[in-house]
């Protein structure tokens, strides 16, 4: 999934976005050549959604090591 363009200040990250809008059960995926945060990774933002929210994911990397899935457990 290629995504460009801008954002206006104050708009969150489109990933967190997406995770907010999981149903229960269902898995996203994440490419590692669409993440464009230097030296974080998409857990970064599970554990803030864990830390304000009532929100629960399972974070896994691939085995390739070339992205990562993140499920919606509740």
């Amino acid at each position: 999934m290629k995504r460009r363009g801008t954002l206006p200040p104050g708009k969150q990250h489109w990933v967190r976005v997406a995770f907010l809008n999981l149903e229960v059960g269902i898995t996203y995926y994440v490419d590692r050549n669409d993440w464009n945060w230097e030296g974080k990774t998409p857990n970064d933002i599970v554990k803030d959604l864990h830390k304000k929210t009532n929100l629960r994911f399972e974070f896994l990397r691939t085995a390739d090591h070339l992205g990562w899935f993140i499920t919606r457990l509740e």
